[in-house]
């Protein structure tokens, strides 16, 4: 029955009844259960969503069994069979591909569907479930790791659990996971926060150009991050750290200084230095840097008749005692602003102390022997330190070498066939405290120097 028709119905029977009749009659009149079914399966054929297919399908199912009920089912299945292999096919792509989004669709359209598919969509939400799990292992296996120590924090790391974290969120229809969503991120945005205080803690540590150089690597990798709003405050306050950092190391100075072994002793700086400002000419004695014992030496040593040598980078300088003189125990050391770079600035002045227990023998570090021919007539053992005495064989005969008393013994007079492997046994090296290694072999090839002199 339509509006209009139901409109004039009640005008007439107002007319010749009470109004509250009239109405009671008119609505126990407006639909009968075909109708409403009908109407039903009208607004499900207009709009296929799982409500309005339920909703149709149960109308019709209340109704009695019949031509109509047949007509009006069959109307439901052709809404109804589509409807289910859409949300089929959704979980095929998203078995596919078990990326997040996917899962998230699919997800989406199972909780859709029509309850007449309860059943699949029980089954698929399961199956969802499952992927959904090993994006979930995923992150707590990883936070895990970093908060045993077991896995290094980068940046790349967090920005891929924050993008699985951020796909696990938009799975809403689930609310268990949705809570435990929220603590990941909580977690994960700690381990953000704790790796941006390492960065900028290490900044403010370092006191020299390789260990900035590193913590410049770390702010590199945090600089990937894709919060750009975070990024602009790690910009500001550790790139500021950096700036003031950067600034304070190119002020010229000395790094370290330490005994590497009873004879030596090693002053590291930031800058190359100009090596007439340490070394004497005459002697190659040290100059402007003192050293002497502490009332916790053992020994007495005397800066004045020591020796220096510079690094290639003239950026390392190492000391030598004269004669029997060796360090044990705590010595103190001063390097003054006399000391100059190679471009003529003043290193900041310096003092320290150091401590040495020597307790190691002399090793063989390498074997070099060099020949523009096809015999070797030399060869250079060198070791960690000086050597004070070491009997030296050469492919099992006994060679006298020279440099005892430095770290490396040169041996002449020898016949080195370049298309060989040789041999070196050093029996008893021992340095200036008596410390000594019995045994200590190795194998070396001679080096063919094939480049021309130039004239």
């Amino acid at each position: 029955m339509n509006k209009k028709t139901t409109k004039l119905m009640a005008t007439a029977l107002t007319a010749t009844m009470g109004a509250g009749i009239a109405t009671q009659l008119v609505q126990a009149a407006e639909v009968t259960p075909y109708e409403a079914a009908l109407e039903a399966v009208i607004t499900m054929e207009k709009d296929p969503s799982g409500a309005n297919i339920d909703k149709a399908y149960n109308a019709v199912k209340a109704l009695k069994a019949g031509a109509q009920k047949d007509a009006l089912n069959k109307r439901v299945e052709a809404v109804a069979a589509p409807h289910h292999k859409a949300v089929y096919d959704i979980m095929v792509t998203a078995r596919t591909n078990k990326d997040l989004k996917t899962i998230g669709d699919a997800r989406k359209a199972v909780a859709g569907m029509a309850k007449i598919f309860i059943k699949d969509a029980y089954t698929w939400s399961s199956e969802l479930d499952n992927f959904t799990i090993e994006y979930q292992k995923t992150v707590v296996d990883t936070l895990n790791a970093i908060s045993n120590g077991k896995e290094e924090v980068k940046q790349a790391t967090i920005n891929k659990l924050r993008e699985i974290i951020v796909g696990l969120e938009l799975q809403r229809s689930n609310e268990g996971l949705l809570k435990l969503v929220l603590d990941y991120s909580a977690t994960l945005d700690k381990v953000q926060m704790d790796y941006v205080n390492e960065v900028l803690a290490e900044v403010k540590a370092a006191t020299t150009d390789a260990e900035l150089a590193v913590a410049k690597a770390k702010y590199n990798d945090l600089l990937t991050m894709k919060d750009e709003a975070l990024k602009a405050a790690v910009q500001s306050n550790v790139g500021a750290a950096i700036a003031t950092k950067e600034a304070e190391l190119a002020i010229p100075r000395v790094e370290s200084a330490k005994a590497i072994n009873a004879k030596q002793l090693e002053i590291t700086f930031n800058k190359p230095i100009s090596a007439s400002t340490v070394i004497n000419e005459v002697g190659n004695k040290i100059k402007n840097i003192t050293f002497k014992e502490t009332t916790s030496s053992s020994d007495v040593v005397n800066s004045t008749n020591a020796t220096g040598a510079l690094s290639s980078d003239k950026k390392t300088l190492i000391v030598t005692l004269d004669g029997a003189e060796t360090f044990e125990g705590t010595y103190s050391v001063v390097v003054n602003k006399n000391v100059k770079t190679t471009a003529n600035e003043s290193v900041q002045d310096y003092s320290t102390t150091f401590s040495i227990q020597d307790r190691i023998a002399p090793e063989v570090v390498s074997v070099s022997a060099k020949t523009n021919t096809n015999v070797a007539t030399t060869a250079t053992v060198n070791f960690s330190e000086p050597v004070s005495a070491a009997v030296v064989k050469i492919d099992g005969v006994v060679y006298t070498g020279t440099g005892t008393g430095t770290s490396a013994l040169t041996f002449s007079g020898l016949a080195l066939d370049t298309s060989k492997t040789h041999t070196v046994e050093v029996l008893n090296a021992s340095d200036a405290k008596g410390n000594i290694k019995a045994l200590q072999s190795t194998t070396f090839t001679v080096t063919k120097d094939t480049v021309a002199p130039v004239a």
